[in-house]
């Protein structure tokens, strides 16, 4: 946590005062906390979440970069490569079994004939209505 917080301060261009005023502390108390005299309290950790906008997690050292939290930093390199080739497993397949499931929703609008018409907003606004046939 000491690195993460100095780290963080210092990518915000922040002095220790500056972000001690913000989150309601004494300087003293940041540079403690930076060297590891002391912790800063719940409290504290959430406000400095806000302020640097990530997760109270990754201020205390619990989770990467990418957002992966490690409760058990007690781990050998071998079962943390297992991990990571777990969590690649984990999403490839994930990526395979939506994939899967999207053909076969086309497929079954498909055999549904021109009962839907296919309406594209944006590439994230996409949605299925039914057709109605003018007879």
């Amino acid at each position: 946590m000491l690195d993460r917080l100095k780290n963080l301060r210092l990518q915000n261009s922040f002095s220790q005062r500056t972000l001690a005023g913000r989150i309601g502390a004494s300087q003293k108390s940041v540079d403690n906390w930076e060297k590891g005299v002391a912790e800063p309290s719940a409290v504290a950790i959430a406000k400095l979440a806000d302020i640097f906008g990530c997760s109270a997690d990754y201020i205390l050292g619990r989770e990467d970069e990418f957002g992966i939290v490690n409760i058990n930093s007690n781990l050998t390199e071998e079962e943390k490569q297992l991990l990571v080739f777990y969590n690649a497993f984990l999403r490839y397949f994930s990526f395979f079994f939506a994939s899967l499931l999207a053909l076969r929703v086309l497929h079954t609008i498909k055999s549904c004939g021109s009962f839907f018409t296919l309406n594209v907003l944006s590439p994230s606004s996409v949605f299925f209505s039914p057709s109605i046939s003018k007879s």
